[in-house]
């Protein structure tokens, strides 16, 4: 396995659980904000969920420049 790859492959191996264990902490503190919690709840993992796919996006990107040999 290259380099790049192993850094991609790390960043979601990472991530995803941190992502997992980030929803299963903050879902129950919205459940119990009652009603409003719901559309603070959508607006939380919407951004959340923007930010850690940007994260991912990134280590793929950076591991496609190692393995391409792109000097910066």
């Amino acid at each position: 396995m290259s380099l790049g790859s192993a850094i991609a492959l790390t960043t979601r191996r990472v991530l995803d659980p941190v992502e997992g264990m980030h929803r299963a902490i903050a879902g129950p503190w919205f459940a119990a904000a009652g009603p409003v919690g719901k559309p603070l709840q959508s607006v939380h993992d919407t951004t959340s969920g923007i930010v850690y796919d940007s994260i991912r996006l990134a280590g793929t990107a950076i591991g496609l420049v190692l393995d391409a040999g792109v000097r910066l």
